[in-house]
């Protein structure tokens, strides 16, 4: 199906207009918070569009690692060693 996928995917035109639809209906449909029959339409538009099955698949790990992370909050003290840590490493980049 994915090499079918790819192969519909370069022959149909993409649509900025319906990817655009398709991308503002993914977290709720992740999250089973969305009407069947746009859940039907988003699932057609995935099926077909290669960047739109990607953002979605992406999404849906993001969301599950995040969901993951629920309960394990750092104190006081992590959170600020994490900032710092996050800031070094900025001003090292630039």
């Amino acid at each position: 199906m994915n090499v079918m996928r790819k192969a519909i995917s370069k022959i149909m035109r993409p649509s900025p207009r319906r990817c655009e639809e398709a991308r503002s209906l993914m977290s709720d449909y992740l999250e089973g918070e969305i009407d069947p029959s746009a859940g039907r339409k988003l699932e057609r538009h995935v099926r077909f569009c290669d960047r739109c099955h990607t953002v979605l698949g992406n999404l849906g790990q993001t969301l599950s690692r995040l969901r993951g992370l629920q309960g394990d909050e750092p104190d006081g003290t992590e959170a600020d060693a994490v900032a710092a840590r996050i800031g070094r490493g900025w001003r090292q980049r630039s």
